[in-house]
């Protein structure tokens, strides 16, 4: 299962896959490519995990005050 996730996710043009992140599948989704790329060192899963991540916008930043 983890493959196809991060082979659909890897496979969503920017757009997509920015897209795909606000939303409540797209968070989990994303939550489980995190954990990939935190936990499965030198593995191939990290590497598209990693691959995925890197493609994300960058969240804005945080608001002075809150």
């Amino acid at each position: 299962m983890s493959r196809t996730v991060l082979n659909s996710l890897q496979a969503m043009d920017d757009a997509t896959l920015a897209t795909f992140q606000d939303t409540p599948e797209g968070r989990r989704a994303l939550a489980l490519v995190q954990f990939y790329a935190t936990h499965h060192l030198g593995s191939s899963q990290q590497q598209k995990a990693t691959g995925i991540i890197e493609r994300l916008p960058s969240p804005p930043p945080p608001r002075p005050g809150g």
